[in-house]
């Protein structure tokens, strides 16, 4: 299923499950967009595990990372922007495979550009 841009709320929001939302201060007690964020490995990793969703652009290509549930399984999908998502079923799975374009997402992140993280 092609994904369409912004994404639809933390996965706390998608799952409805109250025990999954992001307890800790930083990114995830924030209410509205940030904009504008250098991400790293760390911000990658704390954003997932918090389960905030992003979009941002690479060599003009727009991507995201969103969220599903299926009862307590979690997928996260990564998706060029009006494409087929590709899924992961843990924060190891997508930081070791995934690719944007020909290149990992790992080694990427400080070239990435306007990151958005909600």
């Amino acid at each position: 299923m092609p994904c369409h841009g912004r994404p639809m709320g933390t996965a706390a929001e998608a799952s409805g499950d109250a025990s999954l939302r992001p307890k800790k201060w930083g990114l995830a007690k924030l209410e509205m967009p940030i904009k504008e964020i250098i991400m790293t490995l760390d911000t990658l990793k704390y954003s997932i595990q918090t389960g905030r969703e992003f979009e941002f652009s690479y060599r003009g290509a727009e991507y995201s990372i969103t969220y599903s549930f299926e009862g307590e399984k979690q997928t996260i999908h990564l998706c060029q922007f009006d494409q087929t998502s590709v899924d992961f079923d843990s924060i190891g799975h997508l930081i070791d495979s995934a690719k944007v374009g020909n290149e990992y997402l790992r080694d990427i992140l400080d070239s990435i550009e306007d990151v958005t993280i909600y």
